[in-house]
Parts: C-alpha cells; sequence; structure tokens
C-alpha cells in the first residue's frame, strides 16, 4: 500500500461557491450540508497538499450544519479562525460548544457533526496518522495525552497560529512550483507540525459531562422532519418547559429548537428540488412531504433562506 495519503500538489482554489458546490469539493469527506441561517449563501475553499498534510482554509457566510467523516487514515486538527475574542462559544462539535482560541484534534472514529452559529472561516490541517503521532509524541512527550481531544492556542501565540497557516499554503501555492530544487516534503512536513505544534497547549481533562436534553431534542427532530411534531409534543414527551426546552436548545446549538426544524425541511425540500424532473414533479407535493401546507409562507421562508423561489431551484439549468 502507497505511504501517500493525499496528492503531493494539488491546489484548491474555490472562491464564490454556494452550498451545492462546497459538498461537491468537500466529497472526500463525505459531508452533508444543511443551511441553518437566513440569506444567499457564500462560501470559499483553498487547500494545498504534501504526500501526508492536507491543510486548508474555509469560508461560510452563515450558520450551516455539516454532518459526514474524515479522509480514511489521517487525524484532523480543526480551528475557527474567526477574530471572535468577544464571543462565549464559536460552534458545536458532537453536541459540545467549543471556545474561542480551541482546536480539536479529530480522527475518523469520531465522525463530523458540526453545527456553527453564524459565518465562519475554519482551519483545517489533515495529517497522515503515522506522521501526526510520531510528530505529536516526539513534541509533547511520551506521557502526553489525547483523551480530552482538545486543546488551546497559547496566548501569545493566537495570532501566529493563523500567520502559519496562510503562510503556508502561500508558499506552497506561489514559491514551492517556482524552485527548481525542491526541499524535501519529508522535512517540510515536519516543520509545518513543528510551528503548529508549537503554538498548541493540551487542555485539561475534565469530568464526563451528562449529554445535554437538547442532544435528545435534536434527535427527535432529525426523526421526524417528514411527519408531524411541534414543540408541545416535544416537551410532553421528555416532561420539561418550553422555555427550558427553548434555552437549552439555544445555548448549544445557536438556534431555536422551532427554526432548526424549519430549516431541515427546507433543506431537504431543496435538495428534491434540484434532483426532480422539472415536468414531472410539483412544489406542493414535494413540500406536503415535510409537513408544509401553507404555500405562500413556505414559499417566502424559502426564498429568505436560499434567495431564490422554490420554482428557480426545480427549474435550475442542469
Amino acid at each position: 500500500m502507497s505511504d501517500i495519503l493525499f496528492p503531493a500538489g494539488m491546489i484548491v482554489e474555490r472562491p464564490d461557491l454556494n452550498i451545492e458546490m462546497m459538498q461537491h469539493y468537500a466529497k472526500m469527506w463525505h459531508v452533508e450540508h444543511t443551511l441553518l441561517g437566513k440569506g444567499v449563501f457564500e462560501g470559499s475553499l483553498l487547500g494545498v497538499h504534501t504526500p501526508h498534510i492536507q491543510m486548508g482554509i474555509s469560508h461560510y457566510s452563515q450558520a450551516v450544519m455539516s454532518i459526514g467523516d474524515f479522509p480514511e487514515g489521517c487525524v484532523v486538527l480543526h480551528y475557527a479562525a474567526n477574530e471572535t475574542a468577544n464571543a462565549s462559544l464559536l460552534y458545536n462539535f458532537h453536541n459540545r460548544s467549543v471556545l474561542p482560541h480551541e482546536v480539536l484534534v479529530l480522527t475518523q472514529s469520531d465522525g463530523y457533526d458540526r453545527i456553527t452559529h453564524g459565518g465562519n472561516d475554519f482551519d483545517t490541517v489533515a495529517i497522515k496518522e503515522d506522521l501526526f503521532y510520531k510528530t505529536f509524541y516526539a513534541y509533547f512527550g511520551d506521557t502526553a495525552t489525547l483523551e480530552n481531544k482538545r486543546f488551546y492556542l497559547k496566548q501569545d501565540k493566537i495570532s501566529l497560529f493563523q500567520q502559519i497557516i496562510v503562510s503556508w499554503i502561500s508558499y506552497l501555492i506561489h514559491e514551492f512550483p517556482k524552485l527548481s530544487v525542491k526541499p524535501e516534503y519529508e522535512k517540510m512536513e515536519s516543520e509545518m507540525l513543528r510551528q503548529i505544534f508549537d503554538c498548541m497547549l493540551p487542555a485539561l481533562l475534565s469530568k464526563q459531562r451528562v449529554k445535554f436534553q437538547s442532544k435528545i431534542v435534536r434527535d427527535m427532530l432529525h426523526e421526524h422532519k417528514d411527519e408531524f411534531i411541534d414543540i408541545v409534543t416535544i416537551t410532553s414527551e421528555l416532561k420539561i418547559s418550553e422555555s427550558q426546552l427553548h434555552h437549552a436548545f439555544k445555548k448549544e446549538y445557536g438556534i431555536t429548537p422551532k427554526k432548526y426544524l424549519l430549516f431541515l425541511r427546507l433543506n431537504a425540500i431543496r435538495k428534491e428540488l434540484l434532483l426532480s424532473d422539472p415536468y414531472a414533479a410539483t412544489i406542493t407535493e414535494i413540500a406536503r412531504r415535510y409537513n408544509i401546507f401553507h404555500m405562500n409562507h413556505f414559499s417566502a421562508q424559502y426564498k429568505n433562506t436560499f434567495g431564490e423561489t422554490p420554482s428557480q431551484t426545480l427549474h435550475h439549468k442542469r
């Protein structure tokens, strides 16, 4: 089996992407995006590859839920690069809030389940497992642990961390191809990781928290997105008040459960419209499959979310 994980030298520069195009270019990660914010979505991808490292920056203009997998055989460093020092939290990953300047260390077994609370830029570094663990333990020592899978950036190196990502991407795009005698990838990859690890501190292990009630609610909304379900039904089943449910869910995911369900349904309808025969399918029939019956209200919500009418989506140019 080849030791090479990524196509060395490949460059990805994709500005001005809609949500469907973002999904297309993230196909190696099998990621499914669901919009959770209103307005026309704007995204971009910028990435470079060495044989054992994929380094990238992605931009999302509004709140998005992303569910999928990581490339097999790698460890991923994941960081929200926004200047949001005053924010109490940035996004949610696997039903846990992520704080400013927190770096996640993730493997394929973790899966990918992220909900952003608004527009975000993300730095992502995917590293071949063998290279990651060899470099990690050489830098942090044999007693270092990844149990918590969360690191913090050193206070005096917060800005430097992103500068390192940006400078390496710029170097591999603009300078590296011009070199007549190119440096060895192995030495370059070791230096990349050494610079990155030099900015990081392991987070202290904490006691396992009891799962939030909002996780149960989220699962219920996904299971019933094409069936009837309302907040009263949920609160009665879970024996909590509507205000408790509203507060807990919004605190964890940045959105109310009612809006979350609406966005689940709108995105599901959009996917069906994009795949349907415009001369055979009807918007009303598809909408009703997701328990939506007030078509005028639905059309306004749809346009407010995606920047186009359901009819425009159904009749999009293929």
